[in-house]
């Protein structure tokens, strides 16, 4: 998990010795969202979540600390996956996109493998989004069992709640392609937003793990 604020939007295109599977990088990044509307979303609070790893904790107070603060018709939201929902509203005591009773899990699915940016966007204004949060758990990541390499990670789910084939994101030797790594998720997190138009990194957590 890494914490350490980046505000770079710069073209990166996306080169061939990158299109290689990259290890597992644990951590969490903030995205800021450049364009974004004034639509009112719903603020939703539920049952207690899990405690969260000392990284997300400390995303979660940098995100409380450093976003603006709401009333009560939240003028903007969070994306994250539903898993971390709970602990955005609790810790962070902000609006999100999803929460921990999957509400908004579909919206967020489609957001998170968009492979065109303007679609991710037209997304975000929807929901009235202006920050993304990102983290290694949301991706596919390798590990080996035995002989066999096994990927982990809730982007299966993410796929499936988009109505995606989670083949569509695998080579030939069951391991990420690059319609994967076209993703707005692994844009986000294994570029860290380089080559995004609307988005720059803000905040990545401070430990990393390989």
């Amino acid at each position: 998990f890494i914490d350490d604020i980046l505000q770079k939007v710069r073209s990166f295109p996306i080169r061939s010795d990158l299109l290689k599977f990259l290890p597992a990088l644990i951590y969490v990044l903030v995205i800021i969202f450049l364009v974004f509307p004034n639509i009112s979303m719903s603020y939703e609070l539920s049952h207690s979540p899990p405690k969260p790893s000392k990284d997300w904790y400390d995303s979660l107070v940098w995100l409380k600390d450093n976003t603006p603060e709401i009333n009560s018709e939240p003028q903007y939201g969070i994306m994250t996956w539903w898993d971390y929902g709970n602990w955005i509203l609790y810790i962070s005591k902000r609006p999100v996109v999803a929460n921990n009773f999957q509400i908004g899990g579909d919206e967020a699915a489609r957001f998170y493998v968009a492979q065109d940016e303007s679609g991710a966007n037209t997304i975000m204004d929807q929901r009235n989004s202006r920050y993304v949060i990102v983290d290694y758990r949301m991706g596919l990541n390798k590990f080996r069992q035995g002989n066999q390499v096994v990927l982990k990670g809730a982007f299966m789910a993410i796929a499936s709640f988009a109505d995606k084939d989670f083949a569509m994101y695998l080579d030939k030797n069951n391991l990420p392609n690059r319609n994967y790594l076209e993703t707005m998720y692994a844009r986000m997190h294994v570029f860290d937003g380089n080559g995004l138009k609307n988005y720059r990194m803000i905040y990545e957590s401070k430990d990393a793990l390989f």
